[in-house]
């Protein structure tokens, strides 16, 4: 428990269907009621449990070394996608807003801008540069759905 717990969420999702079958698993091929006693069956239970799990650990600790980077990299390929698209988005909502509204605006947009990138490209650095660079990512998205929002206001 303490392994999955302390493992990588986003590895940890990515394995728990796995893990989840894999439970299953050992409650079935555990089960043994070939023992005259109960005391003797639960024994049983207990040292097979147990026995599957040091296996399941070390198991677990090898997948996740093996998935971290896969994982991660898919999860940044996602988000510099939803990045763009919200970009997109934002840009599209900017060209909606009329003309004479946008000049007004022009010098506020450009500085939000800039702050957004400086606010973002400051994330402080985590474990590994992937991870950083997902953080960044979710930082723009975040703030680009925001201004998106607000400028959706002066929309006509």
């Amino acid at each position: 428990n303490t392994l999955w717990t302390n493992m990588d969420v986003d590895v940890r999702n990515h394995l728990k269907p796995q893990q989840l079958a894999w439970n299953q698993q050992k409650k079935t091929q555990c089960q043994s009621n070939q023992y005259p006693t109960p005391e003797q069956n639960q024994i049983e239970y207990l040292n097979c449990e147990t026995e599957l799990t040091r296996s399941r650990i070390s198991e677990l600790q090898a997948q996740q070394d093996q998935v971290y980077v896969n994982v991660k990299e898919a999860k940044l390929q996602k988000l510099k996608q939803e990045a763009d698209d919200s970009l997109k988005t934002l840009q599209t909502t900017w060209d909606a807003i009329p003309e004479s509204i946008r000049d007004q605006l022009s010098s506020n947009f450009k500085s939000w801008t800039k702050s957004a990138d400086n606010e973002c490209d400051s994330e402080k650095p985590v474990d590994t540069e992937v991870q950083t660079e997902i953080n960044r990512f979710n930082c723009r998205i975040k703030l680009i759905k925001a201004k998106t929002k607000e400028l959706e206001g002066y929309k006509l």
